[in-house]
């Protein structure tokens, strides 16, 4: 588990080192090193919902709505994101098959589709995870 300083710092950290990203002028770079740094890209934006899973996982867990400004987790999510209620109930829908969960003794369980949630967390996929989820979670 990690405390608050620490994922406060890796968020700013994180914050940082995009802005750094954005930047860079690529103009040095030859256009191997150009797909290979898109590649990399690529990865790490397919990882990203990783964390998110665990994020939406615990606002829906601990969080009150109302609290929050809203009046359920979809409506809170799409106007903090500034997303619509539909990718809002696509995004709690997904972390609910793909993030870790607790049992109500508190012990921690798997993500519902471990397959996809690993392959995901990898950054080898990315997106319409429910085609995936079959395919990956049956061995297909």
């Amino acid at each position: 588990m990690s405390d608050r300083d620490t994922v406060l710092a890796v968020y700013d950290e994180l914050d940082a080192v995009f802005d750094k990203l954005l930047g860079l002028s690529f103009d040095a770079t030859t256009p191997t090193e150009k797909l290979t740094l898109q590649q990399r890209m690529e990865t790490n934006l397919r990882r990203a919902p990783t964390v998110a899973h665990r994020l939406i996982g615990s606002l829906a867990a601990e969080a009150c709505p109302t609290a929050l400004g809203g009046t359920s987790l979809t409506d809170v999510l799409a106007t903090a994101l500034r997303i619509s209620k539909k990718e809002a109930r696509r995004r709690i829908s997904e972390a609910e098959l793909l993030g870790a969960r607790v049992a109500m003794t508190g012990e921690r369980l798997q993500p519902k589709l471990p397959n996809v949630a690993a392959a995901q967390q990898q950054g080898l996929i990315q997106g319409e995870i429910r085609r995936y989820g079959n395919q990956v979670d049956r061995g297909g």
